[in-house]
């Protein structure tokens, strides 16, 4: 997993395992550990809380995201934290 450093400049990242439930794709275990955030107390995460997974679609390599509206609305701003 990658989060923002302390200052939200750059991206440090931060070992897992991630465990898949017999209902759920890979791909969607991995994003739901992305969403909970860092363990670590220096890291950020960069996902707004509230924000929920309405589909995780992958097709010919690419993975196709689609979140709730929080992730826009709740957005903490700035091309950097993009």
């Amino acid at each position: 997993m990658y989060f923002a450093d302390s200052t939200g400049e750059n991206l440090v990242t931060e070992e897992r395992e991630i465990s898949v439930k017999n209902s759920e794709t890979v791909a969607f275990a991995i994003l739901q550990e992305l969403m909970e955030g860092p363990k670590g107390k220096q890291l950020i995460g960069m996902i707004p809380s509230g924000t929920k997974i309405n589909a995780v679609d992958v097709k010919n390599g690419v993975c196709y995201v689609d979140l709730s509206a929080e992730f826009i609305d709740k957005h903490i701003g700035g091309s950097t934290k993009e």
